[in-house]
């Protein structure tokens, strides 16, 4: 069991009438939002995005809402791969006390995820996911009145979850869970995308159907492929980014602008040739382990934390937002661990 974490600093998000702007220099509402959207972009690591100082334009979108929000700036997996660390996310607990640490496990019943005790909140839930580790087999799908796992590409993710919000009633309030594989081996991103990104003197290398240990690993690649593969996994980036920002942009011009909890993060990041490796198995380095942690929303000030954070930390921050009955979350809640006004 996930011990209660009140080392980290009281008022982490800190809310106060005014104090986060809406770009238009009126503070933001700081009562509990209207909806939470929870995105999970597979394999991406902090350090390719503008908002965490790499210095390649992969991620304007991300960055916005980093500008617009708080930063996390030291948000650490607890695993290095995607079952477990989704595992993490959902339940708040890490993979030790969840137990789903192999391919054939899956979450117990009597585990709780963050979306059963939303619904019991009075949330319509919606999540869309690009499967594999990511699907109902594992448990994941609990609690969630739309749980589709065969999307075929984040743009109709995304399409589908803003269908869903246009047909709410007035006053309900939604809980979306967005996952994409876009950034994911094999780093074959569309031609437009992979053009931004080509480094001088890198080689080509087949990429169709491949990743690390299975395929990468077992070659012998020289620095221009591993150059290769950064550029290809950047540009990766961008796709995922531009297709998010449509999402944004759309709820922004509409009245939930400033009713939507964002949270962004990823399960793990990526080696891409550091200690002649590409991957994320069997390793625990840096690459791997820290995460982008975005949080824009309602009494959200805009800042960088420093404060060390990780996935279990994800669903007590949904649940201080979403301000539902205390005591609801089962084995702990962490009372008081992000502190938004409401």
């Amino acid at each position: 069991m996930r011990a209660p974490v009140a080392w980290l600093v009281a008022g982490l998000l800190a809310a106060c009438s005014g104090c986060a702007g809406s770009g238009d220099g009126a503070p933001r509402p700081t009562g509990p939002p209207r909806h939470l959207v929870l995105v999970s972009l597979d394999t991406l690591r902090a350090d390719r995005l503008g908002c965490y100082g790499y210095e390649r334009d992969t991620s304007p979108t991300l960055d916005r809402l980093a500008s617009e929000g708080a930063r996390f700036a030291h948000a650490i997996s607890e695993t290095s791969w995607t079952l477990p660390a989704h595992a993490t996310l959902f339940t708040a607990l890490a993979p030790r006390a969840h137990g789903v640490v192999l391919p054939e496990l899956a979450l117990g019943d009597d585990v709780p995820v963050l979306a059963e005790v939303l619904r019991e909140e009075g949330f319509r839930t919606f999540a869309g996911t690009e499967g594999a580790y990511v699907s109902r087999r594992y448990g994941f799908a609990r609690g969630f009145e739309r749980w589709d796992d065969e999307q075929t590409s984040f743009a109709q993710t995304l399409e589908d979850a803003r269908r869903f919000l246009a047909l709410l009633d007035e006053g309900e309030r939604a809980f979306l869970f967005l996952h994409t594989y876009a950034i994911h081996c094999p780093y074959d991103p569309p031609e437009r995308y992979t053009r931004m990104f080509r480094s001088a003197g890198a080689e080509p290398l087949e990429v169709a159907g491949r990743c690390g240990n299975p395929d990468f690993n077992r070659l012998d690649l020289s620095p221009a492929q591993f150059a290769f593969l950064s550029d290809q996994y950047d540009a990766g980036i961008r796709a995922a980014d531009e297709a998010l920002s449509a999402f944004v942009d759309w709820l922004d011009a509409t009245e939930r602008a400033d009713e939507v909890l964002w949270i962004v993060t990823s399960d793990h990041g990526e080696e891409l040739g550091e200690r002649g490796q590409v991957g994320h198995e069997r390793s625990l380095h840096d690459e791997l382990l820290r995460v982008p942690l975005i949080v824009r929303g309602p009494g959200v000030a805009p800042a960088v934390r420093d404060v060390p954070v990780g996935l279990a930390d994800v669903a007590p921050l949904a649940l201080e937002a979403a301000d539902p009955v205390p005591g609801v979350w089962p084995p702990v809640r962490m009372p008081g661990l992000f502190q938004l006004a409401g």
